[in-house]
């Protein structure tokens, strides 16, 4: 699926920035976007940005992804995102 996305777009909250993950799915160049918490560090921030990737920092109290992503026709009032 990835190979077949015209954009890549990256889900994560701030805690997955710290771990070295076991499995690499595709090549950081294929990123177009992360969207994460704005606990992320400023230091992750901008290793993304150089990398040309588009970041999306949302407040941790602001919404429930998971009610998000479960119910994409009724979002959360009061919203408030950060694009950097």
């Amino acid at each position: 699926m990835i190979n077949q996305a015209d954009e890549l777009i990256v889900l994560a909250d701030s805690s997955k920035f710290a771990k070295k993950g076991e499995q690499i799915l595709c090549s950081l160049s294929r990123v177009n976007c992360v969207i994460t918490d704005t606990d992320v560090a400023d230091a992750d921030v901008q290793w993304m940005e150089r990398a040309g990737i588009r970041v999306i920092m949302v407040e941790p109290d602001a919404m429930s992804l998971q009610h998000a992503l479960h119910y994409p026709d009724h979002p959360l009032p009061n919203l408030r995102m950060s694009c950097s």
